[in-house]
């Protein structure tokens, strides 16, 4: 039985937060509430209630209330669902460049992650992710998040904790666990760590669905204490703090998930650095037309920054493209990608003087182990805009997806 089985009958939110495990054995880009056809190694009634269980509060999404209800199972029980990654790279030139950017070689990472689940009831349920990461310098355990939901209806939940800042198509579609995504890393604009647009926040979350006739719109609106990490502005010499924020997302999705969607985000946010007050504005739209053995994805990404007592305005954009596509070789595991993008960082704007405007290409494939782990390897290159610096590189992914 397939997990999109088991899910069938949730409510709105999970399905579209189960976009965050990805139909990798049957080479499509991803793939939440399509799910993977992940066999499970157990059979009866317990285990379709945890599965069940697991994957709706993995995502943080409500699960539908007759599920639970009928599924004694479910209540009060702890389930676990973890991915694990190792990254390596090595330069294939730009490496001696004078004040060129740090590069990794050889390992970079190893990483653990761990969803755990637990329902409290037949409408309360909680979820944490944890992560841990090792390099040669140092190695970190850090919360991600967590969370307590509660079960309005089938198609509405909200709930509160520490949340994926819904801003952009990556923060709402994939998480912390590499296996998840077909290529190895995050586009840059959404990095996790980085600091262009947020990727956690502390406060609340209401989440709903809507259907119109064959499609179905997706609603997120959150509102909490802005960004929840700090980040260093050299321009200021200072750390930049985040106050409050409010955040809403809308995404038109199509039938199964195939054909065309998009949707948007909007981030109002207060900042604060050096004594100094800045208003955050920011605005996401994406594009992504799913076929059954490929996907083209387009994200843009627009920040503004406005001092207090300051003139003007100053304004950031990102963007990137993707296409992936499953190929018949080696009996559909081969899954080929490429990925233009670019970064264009305001020379102004001190909040963002710790960034660098660049353009990045992305040349890999995806190869299927088996149905739980995939190996990636891509080329990529970097051009810093501003110096005209370029950077090439290898990059190799082994991630893989467990659970009890």
């Amino acid at each position: 039985m397939s997990w999109r089985e088991l899910s069938a009958s949730l409510s709105s939110g999970t399905v579209r937060r189960m976009e965050v495990l990805q139909a990798s054995v049957s080479g499509q880009e991803y793939k939440g509430r399509e799910m993977l056809s992940l066999r499970l190694g157990f059979t009866g009634r317990v285990v379709t209630a945890m599965a069940t269980c697991m994957v709706s509060l993995m995502v943080a999404a409500p699960a539908s209330a007759k599920t639970l209800l009928e599924s004694a199972d479910t209540l009060y029980s702890l389930n676990l669902l973890g991915f694990f990654h190792l990254d390596v790279g090595e330069h294939l030139d730009g490496a001696d460049q004078q004040n060129g950017p740090p590069i990794d070689t050889g390992l970079q990472q190893a990483r653990m992650v761990g969803h755990f689940t637990s329902q409290l009831g037949p409408r309360i349920s909680a979820f944490m992710e944890v992560e841990g990461t090792a390099t040669e310098e140092s190695n970190k355990l850090r919360l991600e998040r967590i969370m307590l939901k509660y079960d309005i209806d089938n198609d509405s939940q909200i709930a509160v904790g520490r949340f994926h800042a819904p801003v952009g198509f990556w923060n709402q579609h994939y998480h912390h666990g590499r296996w998840l995504q077909t290529t190895k890393d995050r586009p840059l604009q959404t990095d996790f760590g980085g600091k262009f647009l947020p990727g956690h926040y502390w406060g609340g979350m209401y989440e709903r669905r809507f259907s119109l006739s064959s499609h179905t719109l997706e609603l997120d609106l959150g509102f909490g204490a802005g960004r929840d990490s700090n980040f260093s502005a050299p321009a200021l010499a200072a750390r930049v703090q985040s106050d409050i924020g409010f955040t809403a997302q809308l995404n038109l999705v199509p039938p199964k998930q195939l054909g065309l969607g998009f949707g948007g985000s909007l981030w109002l946010g207060d900042l604060e650095a050096a004594g100094r007050s800045i208003d955050e504005h920011i605005l996401t739209g994406h594009i992504r037309y799913r076929m059954s053995v490929a996907t083209l994805l387009a994200e843009l990404a627009w920040v503004e920054h406005d001092y207090a007592g300051a003139p003007g305005k100053q304004q950031n954009h990102a963007g990137y493209i993707e296409y992936n596509r499953r190929l018949d070789l080696l009996q559909g595991r081969v899954n080929p990608y490429v990925r233009l993008e670019y970064t264009k960082i305001d020379e102004d704007d001190p909040v963002f003087s710790g960034l660098r405007s660049r353009e990045r290409r992305t040349l890999g494939s995806r190869y299927e182990l088996g149905a739980f782990s995939a190996i990636k390897l891509e080329i990529r290159q970097d051009r810093f805009r501003n110096d005209s610096q370029t950077l090439t590189s290898v990059q190799a992914q082994y991630a893989s997806v467990f659970w009890w």
